[in-house]
């Protein structure tokens, strides 16, 4: 329930519901789950992703999203809850004028 659909590195699912929006990377440690084409971006690839207020996080690439996403490259954060997308929106984590830079490609 709430599987990604990408399994992690060592073969296992990560649920949102029962796992969380994090995943701990062996390289990494705790980094946000994001979901993106599969064409552009494989499993495991890490982002570095930076708001414009010049604060940055990084991410994972651990969920695929839809190929017929008009956008030329589009991310999506994960959120545990639809509820919680709403509320912690307000976190400046979302947007169009973050920047993305790609840390390490796949596992």
């Amino acid at each position: 329930e709430g599987y990604l659909s990408y399994r992690t590195k060592n073969g296992s699912r990560h649920s949102l519901k029962y796992n969380g929006i994090y995943y701990t990377d062996e390289e990494y440690g705790s980094v946000r789950i994001l979901a993106a084409r599969s064409s552009q971006f494989q499993a495991g690839t890490i982002v570095k992703i930076t708001k414009p207020d010049g604060t940055s996080f990084v991410g994972i690439v651990l969920d695929k999203m839809s190929e017929q996403t008009k956008a030329d490259i589009i991310m999506d954060l994960a959120y545990s809850s639809q509820i919680d997308k709403t509320i912690l929106g307000a976190d400046g984590l979302t947007g169009s004028n973050m920047t993305f830079e790609v840390q390490r490609w796949g596992w």
